[in-house]
């Protein structure tokens, strides 16, 4: 919520100068630049997070992100009176560098500390944050902004209650249940009961994760769904205010009601998606995402058609409604597929929101630089197409089950392919008949092959017997890859 600055504080911030000029917060260019220092910062933020999490884990690392924002939000005011346009600047950067942590600490404690049977509930509870800001920040905002404390006093009570969130998380959160004082033997059973347990910190096999198919369609449905949102959340009062005429005081409540009921769907549709089992979990996940992105264009393309504000507000309050569902849809299969490794899979997901974030105001100053609703309208049409086409890879390559890169033996085998000295396996002779393999994959080895007299070094090949030449002669019932620990049966035909 601290790096909400919304139309109704930068109003309020005019309408107190002394100097009846223009104010430079009355820029829509300089306004748009603030938007977009989020942004920057998001992405300067997620840059050295991976690295971040991995060295220190969770706890310490969200509490020094938040921290950040914290400082940065009660320090927002002071910029404002003695700094300047670049002061703000510098603090909004600040402050979305600091909420860089939020998608990767989603995925972190989701995996850290939810059953598999509960984690749609963990992960739906967890996304909330989303919400409670919007429904903090907007209407607290409208009241405090229209009273005698002024917009000062905004970023002076978050601020401070931001502090007080993570002072208590950081004294009660561990990164590991099992060192909670708090978790019983039974209860740390439930948690880890399918998962399995590490001791060590994993490398992150960065190239096999980009690579998938399902995160990649994971990543592209959520930049579908993230720019619908992010549409609403920075230009949902902007839009309701100037394009529909909705007045001030009432736009602050108007746009926090629609996360309220995202937040009751997520409260539902988790533990609804943990307890439906008559049908697989990647149904599941298709069908709650094709559910909450198809309602969303639908809604989407609903405002482009319409001039009448009561019509605008039903279809920008079930799309944001509708939003809550995609966390047990397109977010379910990211941590399902990634498990140890989601984090990174979200900090991705980060970085393509803050170029979201970055590209939105400019997007919207170029098609809409009046807000005026025909404006709007092509907006409206854009995005649409945009949450639709993103979408359809996702429906086709969704999944549920861990991906290989996620076992225990994954990261050590290709390490030991890597670093030890390939072994020697001797061929003996025999017949020179046509040998058939039933299937190998060969990583590092070296083949002596004493019919001929002669080595061979194989890496990383795959195949049927047709394609390794030294087996053209040799004679033999099984060949052993003991770099990948692996037997593969051969026949003589």
């Amino acid at each position: 919520m601290n790096d909400v600055i919304d139309e109704d504080n930068v109003k309020q911030m005019t309408s107190n100068e002394t100097d009846k000029s223009e104010h430079w917060l009355e820029q829509a260019s300089k306004k748009n630049l603030l938007f977009s220092a989020i942004a920057l910062g998001s992405l300067l933020g997620t840059f050295p997070l991976i690295h971040i999490m991995q060295r220190f884990g969770t706890r310490i690392s969200f509490t020094a992100y938040g921290l950040l924002s914290t400082i940065a939000t009660l320090l927002l005011p002071l910029s404002v009176d003695f700094g300047g346009f670049w002061a703000v600047a510098l603090i909004r950067v600040l402050q979305g560098a600091a909420i860089a942590i939020n998608y990767p600490l989603l995925g972190s404690i989701s995996e850290a500390w939810s059953p598999l049977d509960q984690s749609s509930f963990y992960i739906a509870i967890l996304s909330c944050h989303l919400q409670f800001a919007a429904m903090m920040a907007m209407p607290v905002s409208g009241v405090l902004c229209d009273s005698t404390l002024g917009w000062r006093s905004v970023y002076y009570l978050m601020g401070l209650i931001s502090l007080l969130f993570f002072v208590i998380y950081f004294k009660y959160y561990k990164n590991n249940p099992a060192m909670h004082r708090k978790v019983s033997v039974r209860e740390l059973s439930h948690i880890q009961a399918g998962k399995e347990i590490r001791k060590e910190r994993e490398a992150v096999p960065y190239k096999a994760i980009m690579t998938t198919p399902a995160i990649i369609g994971f990543l592209s449905s959520s930049i579908g769904g993230n720019l619908g949102f992010q549409l609403f959340f920075q230009y949902g009062p902007i839009y309701m205010n100037q394009a529909m005429g909705m007045e001030v005081a009432s736009t602050g409540l108007a746009t926090a009601f629609p996360y309220f009921l995202s937040f009751l769907v997520k409260f539902i549709a988790g533990p609804l998606s943990d307890r439906t089992t008559f049908i697989g979990e990647t149904a599941k996940i298709v069908l709650f995402t094709s559910i909450s992105q198809g309602i969303m264009a639908a809604c989407i393309l609903g405002l482009a058609w319409t001039e009448q504000l009561s019509w605008a507000q039903v279809l920008y309050t079930i799309a944001i409604a509708a939003s809550g569902l995609n966390i047990v849809g397109v977010i379910r299969c990211a941590q399902l597929v990634a498990r140890q490794h989601v984090h990174f899979v979200m900090a991705v997901v980060t970085l393509t929101n803050s170029f979201l974030v970055l590209l939105i105001p400019v997007f919207v100053a170029i098609i809409a630089p009046n807000n005026s609703v025909e404006e709007w309208s092509r907006v409206f049409y854009t995005v649409t197409a945009v949450v639709i086409l993103s979408n359809l890879y996702f429906l086709f390559k969704a999944d549920s089950k861990p991906a290989e890169w996620t076992k225990a033996d994954w990261g050590k085998a290709k390490d030991a392919f890597a670093t030890k000295k390939p072994p020697i396996i001797t061929v003996t002779p025999g017949k020179t008949d046509k040998i058939y393999a039933y299937g190998f994959h060969v990583h590092n080895c070296v083949v002596r092959d004493s019919f001929n007299g002669i080595e061979h070094q194989i890496i990383d090949r795959h195949g049927c017997s047709t394609d390794l030449q030294i087996l053209t002669h040799p004679h033999y019932d099984t060949y052993h890859d003991q770099a990948a620990a692996k037997l593969w049966a051969f026949k003589v035909g």
